[in-house]
């Protein structure tokens, strides 16, 4: 079977559709019993780094996993969970979410730290990861062996940084998600470090965004832009509004619900925010994201920049009026 050979470099194929076309053809061929695990982390990497969604086939590797349950490695199933959440795939059935969560509990110990810390992320984006889990991975001995992973790797321009940040993602998200497991926040400094080593600047798509927000709201006080959250989350612009619905400062200090105001977070979405092969399906980090936003009291709106951009947008005073649709401003 070459199908591994012909896709292996399927994001480069993807500015050929016909390649591309064609590499899936070969893959719809397959039913369950053709496919193997060598296969199956071919897929999960090819859709993962393509960004393309092709729900029967995902879920032709969820069946695989909960039917070879004794003999796919935690590795391989770590492959499948990372492409379905990176994609917002949720499988059908949850009681393969299960079997999922059995084998890196299984394979725990033979799974690198990246593997399982990106393991965990993904069956925390599906509520289905088990206390046990988190128990494993938020305990000392678990951050020891991330430490000596990190000194002993071989990729260090790239493994330490990668590591760290799904460690702080999945930090954010048992914390946000799983309060009941009592893990405390300790990515703070981490997240401080981090922006101090980012210089800020607007893409085009923000300028613009920016540029019609001092239009609507006549001052640059009733906006911030580029803030951070408690957790990390970033957001592109931030708008307080009073209970009448009038504009007012937008403070640097994170506002509560006790003062009664409404938070308002424009995300500025880009396209690869979306799967490749179908710009209504927003990927699952992006998705995440919004969620814990809204946990954390913001009133989330999205603006897509294919959408912003798109011919309907282009007649006079059309963007304008869609910015007050979405903020309500009279």
């Amino acid at each position: 079977m070459h199908i591994a050979e012909s896709c292996r470099r399927l994001k480069s194929a993807l500015k050929n559709t016909q390649v591309y076309n064609l590499a899936l053809e070969r893959y719809k061929t397959l039913s369950i019993e053709d496919l193997n695990s060598r296969v199956v982390r071919d897929m999960a990497y090819n859709f993962n780094t393509s960004h393309f969604v092709v729900p029967a086939l995902l879920e032709s590797m969820f069946k695989y996993m909960t039917l070879q349950y004794n003999h796919i490695t935690g590795d391989t199933v770590e492959k499948v969970l990372t492409c379905a959440y990176n994609l917002g795939y949720t499988p059908a059935s949850l009681e393969s979410l299960e079997y999922a969560a059995e084998i890196i509990l299984r394979d725990f110990d033979q799974m690198s730290g990246l593997s399982v810390v990106q393991s965990c992320l993904a069956l925390c984006y599906y509520k289905s990861i088990p206390d046990q889990l988190i128990n494993l991975v938020f305990c000392t001995k678990f951050i020891q062996r991330i430490e000596e992973e990190i000194q002993i790797c071989y990729s260090k321009a790239t493994y330490p940084g990668l590591v760290l940040n799904r460690i702080m993602q999945l930090n954010r998200t048992v914390c946000l998600d799983f309060p009941e497991a009592n893990v405390p926040w300790f990515q703070q400094n981490y997240v401080e470090a981090q922006l101090s080593k980012k210089s800020f600047k607007f893409s085009d798509f923000g300028t613009d965004i920016r540029l019609y927000l001092q239009g609507l709201l006549k001052d640059d006080k009733y906006f911030r832009c580029n803030h951070t959250t408690p957790y990390g989350y970033h957001i592109d612009f931030v708008i307080h509004f009073d209970k009448d619905k009038k504009p007012i400062p937008a403070s640097p200090i994170e506002a509560t619900m006790l003062d009664r105001i409404t938070k308002v977070a424009i995300l500025l979405l880009k396209l690869d925010s979306f799967c490749e092969n179908d710009l209504s399906a927003l990927r699952g980090p992006d998705s995440l994201k919004m969620k814990h936003l809204e946990m954390m009291g913001y009133k989330v709106l999205q603006i897509n920049e294919h959408d912003w951009n798109s011919k309907h947008r282009m007649a006079p005073d059309a963007k304008a009026n869609y910015l007050k649709c979405l903020l309500q401003i009279s």
